[in-house]
């Protein structure tokens, strides 16, 4: 898992657009608590039982953390958060696009990808949420083997390509944006991998 940061206003915070927030299983709530506290996160939900709390970040990112003593590292990826009216089609989409495991957590359709899943959560209001592109999370993203193959294979299926592909030999990157169905826009990379 990789978190680039850029330095703008975001245009919402992402509560309100389609990538509500992002996971994290930690081994110690009580110090990623102090840490969010001491950054001026404001604590939108907080679970003292369960070791659970969601984050509202001062750039308006959400983010949450639950605690977790089976992981190998004081923090991990677990999962990221999209809204949708259409849970279960929104899901599907990202199993037949990325070839992820169909599941489910917490009563919730779930699309399982190496590294961890992408949940469905239900829309928590009428308005329908906004898009990404220039809000507190831009973008998220997925490593394909062969980019080339990739968006030809999405493209035979009616996906439009937003942006590339586009080569940067000095890095050993090829890079290419498409939009899931309900304004997710996501960076797909070949390449990363190798990057140190």
């Amino acid at each position: 898992m990789i978190f680039l940061l850029t330095e703008r206003t975001p245009t919402a915070p992402s509560g309100e657009t389609t990538v509500n927030h992002v996971g994290f299983l930690v081994h110690d709530y009580e110090d990623i608590h102090s840490k969010l506290a001491a950054a001026g996160a404001t604590i939108v939900l907080e679970n003292t039982e369960a070791g659970q709390l969601i984050a509202s970040l001062p750039d308006g990112t959400q983010v949450e953390m639950q605690q977790s003593a089976e992981i190998q590292h004081p923090i991990e990826f677990h999962h990221i958060h999209l809204a949708a009216s259409d849970q279960e089609g929104l899901r599907d989409w990202y199993v037949k696009v990325f070839g992820a495991e169909a599941s489910s957590r917490r009563d919730m359709p779930s699309a399982v990808v190496p590294g961890g899943r992408v949940d469905i959560m239900d829309l928590r209001t009428e308005a329908a949420p906004k898009p990404t592109r220039g809000t507190a999370i831009d973008h998220i993203g997925f490593e394909v083997a062969d980019l080339h193959a990739f968006l030809d294979t999405i493209k035979a299926q009616g996906i439009k390509i937003d942006l590339g592909p586009i080569d940067a030999p000095a890095l050993g990157l090829r890079v290419a944006f498409i939009t899931d169905p309900v304004g997710t826009y996501i960076e797909l990379t070949e390449g990363l991998d190798n990057l140190d």
